[in-house]
């Protein structure tokens, strides 16, 4: 069994639990978010208070959807069990370097 305590993603700026989720366009992320936090979890109102402060228009194409603790288990369940080389609560990004297979040690003597 699990000993891991369950949990969603958290903002990486005010470290809560992000629950809702947001897209929006590549060049609005780049625009609002600083290079620290461009491949991280932003929850909305960190990311609208950035946008806000430099007046840039993000809400023109945005998608919002819900991130219950319920569907993000069922999604790293579904992940472990496809790609069980890739460690809990790891999770990549279109573009990102994927976790490569390990290579399998040959285990015959030369």
């Amino acid at each position: 069994m699990n000993d891991q305590i369950a949990t969603r993603e958290r903002c990486a700026a005010c470290h809560k639990v992000s629950s809702i989720g947001f897209l929006v366009l590549d060049d609005v992320w780049e625009t609002v978010v600083h290079p620290q936090f461009v491949h991280s979890i932003l929850c909305i109102q960190c990311f609208v208070d950035r946008a806000d402060e430099m007046l840039a228009g993000w809400d023109e194409d945005i998608t919002f959807y819900p991130v219950s603790l319920r569907r993000h288990l069922s999604r790293q369940q579904l992940l472990s069990e496809r790609v069980p080389w890739i460690p809990q609560g790891y999770r990549t990004k279109e573009g990102d370097k994927k976790n490569p297979k390990p290579k399998e040690e040959n285990n015959a003597t030369s």
